[in-house]
């Protein structure tokens, strides 16, 4: 999807042609879930997913541009 609107739908992220398909399978997961469980999960998985993210770019940004 693109840039994050601040509010998106259910029907709208299932609707995206652009989402991905493990995001429509787990909108559709999470909404079997408890949604004040499953909006925690979503939250960790969010976090860890930032934090994996900011640690490749780290070490992306520390390793020398080979220009060979």
């Amino acid at each position: 999807m693109s840039d994050q609107p601040s509010f998106v739908t259910v029907d709208q992220v299932l609707a995206d042609r652009s989402a991905s398909s493990w995001l429509k399978r787990a909108v559709i997961d999470l909404l079997q879930r408890d949604p004040v469980d499953a909006a925690n999960d979503a939250e960790v998985l969010s976090a860890l997913m930032a934090h994996r993210a900011d640690e490749l770019l780290s070490r992306a940004d520390a390793q020398p541009f080979d220009k060979s």
